[in-house]
């Protein structure tokens, strides 16, 4: 069976700070090591830059954010296939700042679903 690669979706993180109004998180970096699923990236936005893997790797250094504001993260993603009907893939990401520990994201899921492939050959 041929390998090949299916768009899966566009993925947005979104780093949110919370606290007293004035305060800032400074350092903040997110960090996203996507599963073996995940045959490439395209359309990064915020700066973020990808390591070629497996596993691929996307970073972003965001910087600074003030209290209450947020930075939205978004990359395009393909699929390794064939995949099973109903395989699910998760995908998590881990910020950093100079004030905090680093949190990981909840899981963004996705159900993959598909049909099968046909091909025909011609008997000379």
């Amino acid at each position: 069976m041929n390998s090949r690669s299916v768009l899966a979706g566009t993925f947005s993180l979104t780093p949110i700070t919370s606290g007293p109004l004035g305060n800032t998180a400074t350092g903040v970096s997110v960090a996203d090591t996507l599963p073996a699923v995940f045959a490439s990236v395209s359309g990064v936005t915020g700066g973020g830059s990808v390591t070629s893997g497996p596993p691929i790797v996307i970073t972003w250094a965001v910087g600074a954010l003030n209290a209450g504001t947020n930075q939205v993260l978004q990359f395009d993603a393909t699929l390794n296939t064939p995949l099973a009907n109903g395989t699910a893939v998760s995908n998590r990401a881990t910020v950093r700042s100079d004030q905090t520990n680093p949190a990981t994201t909840a899981p963004a899921a996705l159900s993959v679903t598909s049909a099968p492939l046909f091909s025909t050959a011609s008997a000379k």
